[in-house]
């Protein structure tokens, strides 16, 4: 007797990184994602938001920091070709 269980509902582990799911997925879950974004977003207080800007600030510039010129160059890249992208849709 054959003692393999088998799950078929679940997806591949493959399956679930976005850069293997349809766009209509993909879209879905960005859809999902900014709503979630903004609920908690909007659930800040004013001192909450300073705070969290303040500290994203400062990763930031140590993550800058910590990199090497070529590296900061292509980091720029990637995020002037993402932000081009994005202005496109």
């Amino acid at each position: 007797m054959d003692t393999t269980i088998s799950n078929r509902n679940r997806p591949l582990a493959s399956q679930l990184h976005r850069a293997y799911m349809l766009v209509e997925q993909r879209d879905v879950l960005r859809a999902r994602d900014r709503l979630r974004y903004r609920q908690r977003r909007d659930s800040l207080s004013e001192q909450q938001l300073n705070a969290y800007r303040q500290r994203r600030r400062e990763q930031h510039q140590i993550r800058m920091q910590n990199m090497s010129a070529d590296q900061r160059a292509e980091c720029l890249t990637r995020r002037r070709i993402l932000y081009q992208n994005h202005q496109r849709r």
